[in-house]
């Protein structure tokens, strides 16, 4: 079926298929090149590539902390790959929103995140002298446990639903790691 679709489309849209979808711009370059055979401009948008190539525009530039842990930006991300060298299979990232000094720790699974943010809240404000006021996450259940914030007097702000730019800070750390260990 794709090959008859292929068959039945345009000179252009046949080489950008053939080559992965690449900039409708390159295609024509090459043409130029006479590294393909010729054929007319066409101002024709690929479905494919607007409904896969799509993003979200960046929130507006926030204002940042001006204390140390005022602010925590923490997420979970789950090591696609096979496990560490220890057996585990997640790591979390605790971020500091003012210094943004980054805490890894590895888990074995999920149920672990809570009581690595107690480690990490003893931790730093044992060496920080000052005590964590917000710990910003997504909805991801790993935290979910509000008596124990109400107790030790953290206020735990939750992102909205499919909206990874509130917590951009732990986003993009996450995406660096990833990006480190898969190298």
């Amino acid at each position: 079926m794709l090959f008859l679709l292929i068959l039945l489309s345009p000179l252009h849209f046949l080489w950008h298929h053939r080559l992965g979808h690449i900039n409708f711009i390159k295609v024509y370059e090459m043409v130029n090149l006479e590294l393909l055979p010729f054929f007319n401009k066409s101002e024709e948008k690929c479905n494919t590539c607007i409904k896969t190539k799509i993003t979200k525009n960046h929130f507006p530039k926030v204002e940042r902390n001006s204390k140390l842990l005022e602010l925590i930006h923490s997420n979970i991300c789950d090591m696609h790959s096979t496990p560490s060298i220890g057996g585990k299979k997640y790591f979390i990232t605790f971020i500091d929103d003012y210094s943004k000094f980054c805490y890894v720790y590895l888990l074995h699974s999920k149920d672990e995140a809570l009581v690595m943010f107690q480690a990490y809240k003893a931790n730093t404000e044992l060496h920080c002298d000052t005590f964590i006021k917000c710990l910003r996450s997504d909805r991801g259940g790993e935290y979910y446990d509000p008596q124990l914030f109400e107790t030790i007097g953290i206020v735990h702000e939750t992102t909205t639903p499919y909206t990874p730019q509130q917590n951009g800070v732990a986003e993009r750390k996450i995406w660096v790691l990833t990006e480190m260990v898969n190298s």
